[in-house]
């Protein structure tokens, strides 16, 4: 068979291209890490994917402990999603480490295909020349697959979907395609577009919960608003009776099906003594304006309009470099420049007489507007009218406290709209230029694309760039046998002591050391994996943070030994490392104030009536001598039926 006829087919075959890109996209977080290193880093940890199974033991209870005081936060959100991973990790034969490249793959080859779809469905179903000439069914397709690449490589999009592991990863591309499927079920007025939504959100429930309310609204904001224009723009009052049912039904069964989570959120919501309705009626003038005007001040229009991530965020750049890979950034920064001129050249090819009565023009001048407006509220700084805006919003508005940092909340809703502008732009500068020229521009495209994403497709994003409160700590970590060992026995630890990680941060977060120069840096492993109370930090000690504080800076140890009894706490571990110890001073200032080593933290922990249980390498077990517990669970009951 001649081998340029065999290419033409293949090119041709628009399912055969997706389906290789999206193997390829999937395939390359496998060679991110080395084997059993994962990603542990982020505000949520990731340990989800470290154990799914000890996860799931502890969604399954109504409320989960963030301080280990009481403040309570429903959990049930990830049920869903953590049997999916258990499904998978059966696949993975049990590794850990190939459950968290999977769970990658998946995320980058959905980033992509959910945009492509989303897209394409748009065009496809759009897009008329007013003379008469036929669609460029291949024009539609590359632009889709531009949208798509601009999407996931993205240095907005890789910033929060790889690098920092927050809940709100996976709606990235969970939210596109449910748009997707409204957009099917727009176009063909087929209820089971519906539901195959409604699946896939009580599947994706954590996306759909508390957790990540602040990207969500921001979606529903946004691209809500924009399905609703986008029907009235298609049928105009037509249907609309149907369309309305349908979103009403879509709601109640919505309602339904998540209601697994939605009700103890609403429980703990309204709740006095819960975390989240200490979170929700905080007052704004106490912490949330304070981080607003410190992105205010940082974010760049400039970067915003070339699709990066805001720089001054981030330890003078150093991360933005990491990123790109390259110490010519501010030189560099010019070539982003094309994503712009194309929406610009695509604005003045529409208004050509061609394209005089389209119908298409009308919807790309509303997608131009919506992007005009994300714009503005990415920019919080562009001018002084906004800024009071935003002032007068986060002070009046109730809630708006989650919207604080802005570019991490807008972000990804931002980039999608920016990559729909630039397809519809593409479409008609593709339909005005010759095949040479279409080249030209799809190699530059390329070029960009691998720009930006370098240091994402090849784990450099990981491997080079440090955990974000250290120097010089690496972000993939392996905890050692010792530890794990550590952890096995306190989840088998039946007595209702309550646990202490020294040294304390000043937030609830563990500082674990793994191998290779990894480090763990997120919420307490002996919370997440083996269900028990952990105060690991001065704030998790509620109001009595400072008292214990001052009460170590004052050597006044007794108070500090009636507090710990007051908790219940039993047992001490001492996860001190000496390089960790000394590299992360941003979080650990207040315990590095009083011991400024090892000895001094062991000799504390004895002074204070414990003794050592278990020594390792890295770390040690003590548990207190002046206490017996008070409740224990037996391993064993024996059951008689003779008489008394």
């Amino acid at each position: 068979m001649d081998s340029k006829y065999l290419l033409d087919r293949v090119l041709g075959n628009q399912k055969l291209i997706q389906l290789i890109i999206l193997l390829t996209l999937f395939i390359v977080p496998f060679f991110w890490f080395h084997n059993n290193e994962i990603d542990l880093g982020g505000d949520s940890s990731r340990l989800y994917i470290f154990d799914p199974a000890a996860w799931q033991n502890l969604a399954l209870y109504s409320y989960n402990s963030i301080s280990a005081v009481g403040s309570e936060i429903p959990n049930q959100m990830m049920i869903p999603f953590l049997l999916l991973l258990r499904f998978i990790k059966l696949l993975m034969i049990d590794s850990a480490y190939y459950l968290n490249c999977c769970i990658n793959g998946l995320l980058l080859s959905g980033l992509y295909y959910s945009t492509y779809l989303s897209t394409f469905e748009l065009l496809s179903n759009n897009v008329k020349i007013n003379n008469g000439d036929n669609v460029d069914n291949k024009n539609l397709y590359t632009a889709s697959s531009i949208a798509g690449f601009f999407y996931a490589t993205s240095p907005i999009i890789a910033n929060d979907a790889f690098y920092r592991a927050a809940y709100s990863i996976y709606g990235y591309c969970i939210y596109n395609f449910i748009f997707y499927l409204f957009l099917k079920y727009i176009h063909t007025m087929k209820f089971r577009y519906i539901i195959y939504a409604l699946l896939i959100s009580t599947l994706f429930s954590v996306n759909f919960s508390y957790a990540t309310v602040p990207w969500l609204s921001a979606y529903v904001i946004f691209i809500g608003s924009f399905t609703f224009i986008y029907y009235f723009y298609k049928h105009g009052l037509n249907h609309f009776k149907t369309f309305l049912c349908s979103c009403t039904l879509f709601l109640l069964l919505f309602c339904g099906l998540h209601a697994f989570h939605l009700l103890p959120e609403l429980h703990s919501a309204v709740a006095a003594s819960s975390a989240l309705n200490n979170i929700l009626h905080e007052d704004p003038r106490s912490t949330s304006m304070n981080v607003f005007a410190s992105y205010m001040d940082v974010t760049r229009f400039y970067l915003n309009i070339l699709c990066q991530v805001q720089s001054g965020l981030y330890k003078g750049s150093t991360f933005y470099k990491a990123l790109l890979s390259l110490d010519v950034l501010p030189y560099a920064l010019p070539v982003f420049l094309f994503y712009p001129f194309t929406v610009i050249m695509g604005i003045a090819i529409s208004s050509t007489p061609r394209y005089s009565s389209c119908n298409d023009k009308k919807l790309y001048y509303i997608l131009l507007l919506l992007f005009i407006l994300i714009l503005l509220v990415m920019t919080p700084n562009i001018n002084m009218i906004v800024s009071k805006v935003y002032e007068l919003f986060f002070l009046y508005v109730p809630f708006a406290r989650m919207y604080r940092t802005i570019t991490g909340k807008f972000g990804y809703v931002f980039v999608f709209i920016y990559a729909l502008n630039i397809a519809f732009s593409i479409n008609y500068i593709y339909n005005k230029i010759s095949n040479l020229n279409k080249n030209i521009f799809n190699m530059i495209f390329a070029i960009l694309f691998i720009f930006s994403a370098y240091t994402v497709y090849t784990g450099k994003i990981f491997t080079q760039y440090p955990v974000w409160p250290t120097d010089s700590l690496k972000l993939p970590n392996e905890f050692t046998d010792e530890y794990l060992g550590a952890l096995s026995r306190i989840g088998d630890m039946r007595y209702d002591g309550k646990y202490s990680t020294f040294p304390f941060s000043t937030t609830s977060y563990s500082i674990i050391k793994g191998t290779m120069s990894g480090v763990y840096f997120g919420p307490s492993p002996i919370l997440c994996l083996c269900g028990k109370a952990d105060f690991n930090a001065f704030d998790s000690l509620g109001i009595y943070e400072d008292v214990v504080y001052n009460a170590m800076q004052n050597g006044d140890k007794e108070s500090v030994s009636h507090i710990l009894n007051l908790y219940n706490i039993r047992y001490i571990i001492d996860t001190f490392d000496s390089d960790t110890y000394k590299q992360i001073t941003g979080f650990l200032w207040k315990f590095q104030r009083t011991f400024h080593d090892h000895a001094s933290i062991q000799y504390y922990i004895k002074s204070l009536g414990f003794r050592k249980i278990a020594g390792y390498n890295d770390f040690g077990i003590y548990a207190s001598t002046d206490s017996l517990p008070r409740f224990y669970i037996p391993n064993r009951i024996s059951l008689s039926y003779g008489s008394l």
